[in-house]
């Protein structure tokens, strides 16, 4: 097939612009821009799909449905901090283009496509206290005290699991964990339901 269908979350409108120029040079395939990640389950397993997320959305979406496709899934990182990596399947906004688009390259060009869903693998390691921490989030108790009545439990030990969770999904700002934790898709298993 000539088409290679791509979709975007949350990703600067220039930079935007420039992958897909980019990937339409590369590979010689047109583009099917995808609004939702929902139009990925009527493809073909052997479609080629490239998604391009940031990592909290990562973080926070279920992979796991989609791993018959033919999928690569690229973190998009802006920071001062984080390098490009084919390995890692990052690619960062602030590094010299040609790292960028190499990056993109070796991704593309693997024989391996991303069957590990990073949410899944972070919620299985979570305690089940980390879980019901997620859920009493979910459910629109934000403070420290709220969280600590409804679970029983001093504020020192909310904020002990918080930073907890907070290791594993690699987030080091309470904003950036509690958009991460109402971002995530709702799961209804093992103490967590949205």
């Amino acid at each position: 097939m000539n088409l290679i269908y791509i979709y975007f979350d949350k990703i600067d409108p220039y930079a935007k612009t420039e992958l897909s120029g980019y990937l339409e040079f590369m590979t010689a395939k047109r583009l099917v821009v995808m609004n939702n990640l929902n139009e990925l389950m009527s493809m073909s397993s052997s479609q080629e799909v490239i998604i391009f997320v940031n990592k909290l959305t990562h973080g926070a979406t279920c992979f796991c449905q989609y791993e018959r496709l033919n999928m690569k899934v690229i973190d998009v990182v802006d920071d001062l901090a984080t390098s490009c990596s084919a390995l890692r399947r990052i690619i960062n906004l602030r590094q010299p283009v040609s790292c960028i688009f190499e990056t993109i390259s070796r991704v593309i060009n693997s024989s391996h496509h991303r069957t590990a869903c990073q949410l899944c693998h972070v919620l299985s390691e979570l305690t089940p206290e980390e879980k019901m921490l997620i859920k009493i989030i979910r459910e629109g108790k934000h403070t420290t005290e709220e969280m600590a009545t409804e679970m029983g439990i001093g504020n020192k030990i909310i904020s002990k699991h918080k930073r907890k969770i907070m290791g594993k999904v690699n987030i080091d700002n309470s904003i950036a964990f509690y958009n991460w934790v109402i971002n995530m898709e709702s799961f209804k298993f093992s103490g967590i339901s949205g």
